[in-house]
């Protein structure tokens, strides 16, 4: 649905929105893998769901661009279930929370980085 494009570490992204998650995982020196598959399951996971990054530590992440769309809300609801179900950390991020990512990675930045741009903001 949205525009391929290639990360500054070389991962295809599908979205522009993707990218910019790419992109902020890399310069902040996050150690992320692209498009990992969920754990399966014969119910819930049979046609081989994917996140859109791994962590280092097992976290999935996925960037919910489209949740005003029914069918991407129930996909992403598909998804949720069976990584609850196998213990899975999973971390979402929408578009009104791009000003926060910093914050919502804050877990996994690494010890030195640099200032994002705009200092501090205030996050949901």
């Amino acid at each position: 649905m949205g525009t391929v494009t290639t990360a500054t570490d070389g991962h295809l992204c599908r979205s522009l929105f993707e990218r910019h998650l790419d992109d902020f995982l890399h310069h902040w020196g996050i150690a992320h893998e692209p498009e990992p598959h969920y754990p399966h399951h014969p119910e819930l996971n049979t046609t081989g769901f994917r996140a859109d990054w791994r962590r280092a530590d097992g976290t999935f992440v996925e960037a919910l661009g489209l949740m005003e769309g029914e069918a991407y809300a129930a996909k992403v609801e598909r998804k949720r279930k069976p990584a609850a179900l196998s213990g899975l950390r999973l971390l979402t991020v929408t578009a009104a929370e791009l000003d926060c990512l910093p914050e919502t990675f804050a877990d996994w930045l690494r010890e030195t980085p640099s200032a994002p741009p705009g200092g501090p903001r205030s996050c949901p």
